[in-house]
């Protein structure tokens, strides 16, 4: 739950350098600036020696100055400010949320995991950000725990409008909060039990009945369900929020990238081509090196008995992107293969515009109109 980031700062290198007297220290902030005017890594240097220096920042000032590291995508150096906090208070819970977040976003799940787990024991019954983290780096049981404490305490904030939340919660958790803190445990719940899954998608929907990512989740478990007029009607449902559809309610933020993937997929398995085609197109104009999407485009285009040469491209395409990128979806893969194996070999690259048909047709006109000669 923590803020979404979508590039990395550029790593920086440590100084073993001392620093100067500690009136020096006094006379300047923590931090001047992230980057030098000549583009230089100077200035983050000297930030990694301020951290490693003797002078006492307050818990308030490191804490302050990882949250702007974080605001520039420089993560290392926000690691560090925080690990300096750690080093003097291991048991502040807000500096091991902070930590937390910072691992998360950086992919050190194992150290995120170890502070938020350390934030839930020193305060097992306040704050609900740590648990829902928590939740997205535990399985199974141990996950729903995490989720439904964290659920817990959101209502609670929610209901009663007061300070139960933790120094790191400033304020009360939205009905948008709730209903996607339901949504992540439907997802848990999809695979193994649609009763508690459908459970938690109408949680969902009774929270935020704007939410298109609740609505989606049904449409997914109706669809296990084998109910596909009902999960035609969610997805449709979803897909009127955010698409702006629904003239009598706001329009609902664009859902992540992953999240309309998924989208394409359940249109294609309740065979609403059309806007599954529409959807696909959109994400490639986002971005076209989702090897995922191309698949799904050219199976879409195979299913509807497009033209080969459409089917090719796209599929040619997904492979081109699996063999770069790496592909951890082997059945996806081999998938690719088969069509495109089954296939027609083209020898001419005109023959599938239609080109050499019409040139047939042309000389049996020219054989005919000899023979009336």
């Amino acid at each position: 739950m923590g803020k979404e980031r979508k590039r990395k700062a550029k790593k920086t290198t440590s100084s073993t350098k001392k620093k100067g007297s500690s009136s020096e220290h006094n006379e300047k902030p923590l931090t001047n600036s992230l980057t030098s005017e000549n583009g230089g890594e100077t200035d983050l240097v000297k930030e990694n020696q301020k951290i490693k220096g003797k002078a006492r920042y307050s818990i308030k000032d490191l804490l302050k100055q990882a949250e702007e590291c974080l605001d520039n995508f420089n993560y290392e150096l926000a690691i560090k400010f925080c690990e300096r906090a750690l080093g003097i208070e291991p048991d502040n819970l807000e500096v091991l949320e902070m930590a937390g977040s910072v691992y998360l976003e950086t992919g050190d799940m194992d150290k995120a995991k170890s502070c938020f787990e350390n934030a839930v024991r020193i305060s097992p019954d306040q704050g609900y950000s740590k648990f829902m983290n928590l939740g997205q780096l535990l399985e199974g049981q141990e996950a729903v725990a995490a989720f439904n404490k964290g659920i817990q305490l959101m209502i609670a904030s929610k209901d009663n409008d007061t300070a139960q939340a933790s120094a790191s919660d400033s304020t009360a958790a939205s009905s948008t909060e709730i209903s996607t803190a339901y949504c992540s445990l439907a997802e848990i719940f999809k695979e193994e039990a649609d009763n508690k899954c459908y459970e938690c998608c109408q949680k969902a929907v009774e929270f935020d009945p704007t939410n298109p990512e609740a609505f989606q989740l049904m449409a997914s478990c109706l669809l296990s369900q084998q109910n596909m007029e009902e999960a035609r009607k969610m997805l449709d449902k979803s897909l009127e929020l955010w698409q702006g559809k629904d003239e009598e309610l706001p329009e609902a933020p664009v859902p992540p990238y992953e999240t309309r993937i998924t989208t394409s997929k359940l249109l294609i398995e309740l065979e609403n081509y059309e806007t599954a085609g529409s959807v696909l197109e959109e994400l490639i104009e986002e971005s076209d090196e989702v090897p995922q999407v191309w698949y799904l485009l050219g199976w879409l285009n195979h299913i509807t008995n497009q033209d080969s040469t459409s089917i090719r491209t796209c599929l040619e395409q997904a492979q081109k992107l699996f063999t770069q990128f790496g592909c951890d979806d082997q059945p996806m893969m081999d998938h690719v293969t088969e069509m495109l194996a089954s296939l027609p070999e083209v020898e001419n690259p005109d023959e599938e515009n239609g080109d050499h048909e019409d040139d047939s047709d042309l000389d049996d006109g020219e054989e005919e109109e000899m023979d009336t000669q």
